[in-house]
């Protein structure tokens, strides 16, 4: 029965530990435990509570003591950043950028036309069947670069290839967008 009780003092009253009244917003700073203050934490252990008021923004290093943990003193210094304005990019830089990229390999694909066939016609299909495409002999065709379009052309052939002559461009805003 003492049990329960407890249980319920517990629920009507907060459950901080006795450890933690000196950081209530009632006291003043003032009242804050000094550097290095030992306190016993919810489990039962020592814990150390530091005082960082006399910690200056801008002071160059600061020397923690450690002894009440049975390690070194630590020592800490405020970060420095390399500032952003002080690089900036020539087109030499962007130069060897661009050039890193030269070599890589893209799959350029020339659609001919479209068309969609139910699956049973696609099963039927055998060698010499003609499919009919959307697009009338002549007409221009679309190239893909990596499956983006890029440009327009006509087919023409080279001695036994085909090949494609580009009519139009796509507008290099669009290619952006199309990513």
């Amino acid at each position: 029965m003492q049990d329960d009780n407890m249980q319920n003092d517990d629920l009507n009253q907060p459950n901080v530990p006795d450890s933690f009244d000196n950081f209530s917003n009632e006291n003043p700073a003032s009242e804050i435990p000094d550097e290095s203050t030992p306190v016993e934490n919810e489990a039962g252990q020592n814990a150390v509570n530091y005082n960082f008021d006399d910690i200056q923004p801008n002071s160059e290093e600061v020397k923690i003591d450690t002894s009440m943990h049975n390690s070194d003193p630590v020592t800490v210094r405020p970060v420095e950043f390399t500032p952003f304005d002080s690089y900036t990019p020539t087109n030499t830089d962007t130069n060897k950028n661009l050039e890193l990229l030269m070599d890589i390999k893209l799959e350029l694909t020339v659609e001919l036309g479209r068309c969609q066939l139910p699956v049973k016609k696609v099963l039927e299909l055998t060698r010499g069947s003609i499919i009919e495409l959307d697009k009338v002999a002549g007409e221009s065709v679309e190239l893909y670069a990596n499956g983006k379009h890029v440009a327009n052309g006509e087919v023409v052939v080279i001695e036994d290839n085909f090949g494609l002559r580009i009519t139009s461009i796509t507008d290099p805003e669009e290619r952006i967008k199309s990513l």
